[in-house]
């Protein structure tokens, strides 16, 4: 059975939808939201990528200390730099015979010598994401047996390395004694980690 409804004359039927002022209205004040946190949401992005290479780099210190105790190997890090990347190699001592360079414009990060260092990893940051790695030496020696990087007792708190974007602050992950691995917030920007002495 059907029903049908008759409208009266007077009577106008209901229209379905939105009219031309409410969509105007909805699009402009979704453009101000948009506008109003993009910059936000960029500046967020950029401290999560900072705190990530930071914790990345610790992890990574962290790593090379249980290997050396592990294998009783020396292991190095060393850092490099190119107009394109920031970046750091992990590798054995080998047989004392060459060593590895992520910055080598061409060719193998390791050289090709007798009984040659081997890589274990290697980290690459491009310079287009705006995050910047500088060390304070350009390379550490973990030394076998202890574990810990051989510096000078008075350089201690001079061992280390700085992540840093022009959004997301500066991260400082330094060697807190010999063998203890740290990340300290310079600017302030991460609630992440404590500040910087």
């Amino acid at each position: 059975m059907s029903m049908r409804i008759n409208t009266r004359p007077g009577q106008q039927r209901r229209r379905c939808g939105f009219t031309l002022v409410e969509l105007v209205v909805t699009v402009a004040i979704t453009a101000i939201l948009l506008a109003m946190a993009v910059p936000q949401m960029r500046e967020h992005l950029a401290r999560k990528r900072v705190s990530g290479v930071a914790t990345e780099l610790v992890a990574d210190i962290r790593y090379v200390r249980a290997q050396v105790l592990e294998q009783n190997q020396a292991i190095w890090i060393s850092f490099g730099t190119t107009a394109n990347f920031n970046c750091y190699v992990i590798y054995t001592d080998g047989g004392k015979n060459g060593y590895c360079d992520c910055a080598r414009s061409a060719g193998p990060v390791c050289e090709d010598v007798p009984d040659p260092p081997v890589e274990l990893k290697s980290v690459y940051l491009k310079t287009n994401t705006g995050i910047t790695l500088t060390s304070t030496r350009p390379s550490l020696f973990f030394q076998k047996v202890v574990g810990a990087p051989r510096i000078s007792r008075s350089a201690y708190d001079t061992a280390g390395a700085t992540v840093q974007s022009s959004l997301g602050g500066t991260v400082k992950v330094g060697l807190d004694g010999p063998i203890r691995a740290t990340i300290c917030s310079v600017s302030g920007h991460t609630g992440e980690f404590v500040a910087c002495p």
